[in-house]
């Protein structure tokens, strides 16, 4: 049985090469004086590389980070939460924010007045209490002499 980490970093260095060396792995592995043999098993998700072929990658430019865990240099780790909805929510969201548009502007602003009224509440003036007639209280309290 495959690991399903070898089957995500395969996953990821087919990304690498397809965007970066045309789909050409022989012409990857070759430019880092990989041997090919050494490479397919990566490719098929039979194993992945170690320490001194990451070096290598890393040397070359390659976001070994990314390769390995998913998450690209000097990104911040994908927000989690245990409901996938919710975690794809707040992905989405991220992303929007780095992104620098407009619409990342009103959604920071949205997110800002929410932590204000959710998270810092204003704080309400205490309630004072009602006036109550004196002649009233003294019947209340049984001292009206009635």
């Amino acid at each position: 049985m495959k690991s399903k980490l070898f089957g995500q970093v395969s996953g990821r260095l087919k990304e690498i090469i397809s965007a970066e060396y045309g789909n050409k792995w022989t012409r990857f592995a070759n430019s880092l004086g990989i041997p090919q043999g050494t490479m397919k098993p990566w490719l098929d998700g039979d194993s992945m590389p170690g320490g001194e072929h990451l070096a290598k990658m890393a040397a070359a430019g390659i976001d070994v980070s990314y390769l390995l865990s998913g998450v690209r240099s000097g990104d911040k780790p994908p927000a989690s939460h245990p409901d996938p909805e919710i975690a794809r929510y707040l992905e989405k969201t991220r992303r929007i924010l780095e992104s620098g548009t407009s619409t990342a502007e009103v959604l920071k602003s949205n997110i800002q007045e929410f932590d204000k009224l959710i998270c810092h509440p204003k704080e309400e003036p205490p309630v004072k209490p009602k006036e109550v007639n004196p002649v009233a209280r003294k019947r209340a309290a049984g001292s009206g002499g009635y």
